[in-house]
């Protein structure tokens, strides 16, 4: 059974790890700028385009909208960031993947009474997977 506050929790990843990969987007600089800002636009846009669809996917479930989710997110940054260099600003960002990896995980299995919610979170799963493995590649 899928409790509230896991989902909360993971909507509160996923909305820190936008944030993050946005800041990151936008401070990139040095002769790594064009493929590193369109990785960390690929990174935030795909965090934000599932933000909604796993929201409405909850309500459709009849879950009500997380607003807790903003305490949940403040706890969620309770990460260290480690700099603003081009290594650290994707170690960061890894971090934050691998986080929101490990919570949707529990959180797909928990949902396996929910077949709709539960769908959207395997796509969103193998979405996270791949674009945590894309910004592993960056750091090797």
């Amino acid at each position: 059974m899928l409790k509230v506050s896991d989902f909360t929790e993971l909507m509160a990843l996923n909305f820190h790890g936008f944030f993050i990969a946005h800041t990151a987007h936008v401070i990139t600089k040095g002769s790594y700028f064009e493929p590193d800002h369109e990785l960390l636009q690929e990174v935030y846009e795909g965090l934000y385009g599932y933000h909604d669809v796993l929201a409405e996917q909850a309500m459709i479930c009849g879950m009500v909208y997380p607003f807790s989710c903003l305490e949940d997110m403040a706890k969620s940054c309770e990460c260290e960031l480690t700099g603003r260099d081009r290594k650290s600003m994707f170690i960061n960002i890894l971090t934050i993947l691998e986080r929101i990896e490990a919570k949707t995980k529990s959180v797909f299995a928990a949902s396996s009474d929910m077949p709709g919610l539960n769908t959207v979170i395997g796509d969103y799963a193998a979405a996270v997977s791949k674009l945590r493995w894309k910004v592993s590649c960056v750091i090797q």
